[in-house]
């Protein structure tokens, strides 16, 4: 089944315009056609659940600026006591947003896992739709190097990262996230 995706006004639609094969396709190869194409509208990666459940978007890709927008919407299960956004989850959205620009980067054959991950929280995370912006600074044959900013969608930023994502062989079955 094909990927949904956002409309403007936030209604789900299926993305017919990347053709999709289960077996064969990842966030990987979804992210690298996304930049390649005229898609405009955004695209829903739901290859594993935290994505699906953080309502991860890819919203944007840009080769030329190495850099790539995405969307989330943490639901409530991600709230802390005091009704923020857990630290965990917010560490979370930089991170899948730092190693998808990282996929646009490197070889076809390679996989991204995180060396490092720095986080700086700013303020706390209230519930609602956040906006992440990440770009790769240095990208190597077997490091890339990135930041990334989390913003709620009218605000300023709540979190920012930097991190080291280790570029590595790929296992030929492998379907993760970062692959």
């Amino acid at each position: 089944m094909p990927p949904l995706i956002f409309g403007a006004d936030l209604a789900p639609r299926i993305l017919l315009e990347i053709p999709l094969s289960e077996e064969k396709t990842n966030d990987r190869t979804l992210i690298r056609r996304f930049r390649d194409s005229e898609q405009k509208e955004p695209l829903v990666l739901s290859s594993i659940e935290l994505s699906r459940s953080l309502k991860s978007t890819v919203m944007s890709v840009d080769a030329k600026s190495r850099s790539l927008r995405m969307r989330f919407q943490p639901g409530e299960q991600y709230l802390q006591g005091r009704g923020v956004i857990q630290g965990g989850i917010v560490a979370t959205m930089l991170d899948f947003s730092i190693a998808f620009v990282a996929m646009t980067v490197t070889d076809e054959d390679k996989a991204i896992a995180t060396a490092s991950l720095n986080v700086s929280y700013l303020k706390p995370a209230m519930p609602g739709v956040y906006y992440c912006d990440a770009v790769v600074e240095r990208a190597g044959r077997t490091l890339v190097f990135a930041r990334a900013t989390l913003s709620p969608e009218n605000g300023d930023p709540v979190a920012s990262a930097t991190a080291v994502m280790s570029v590595i062989s790929a296992p030929p079955d492998s379907k993760n996230v970062t692959n």
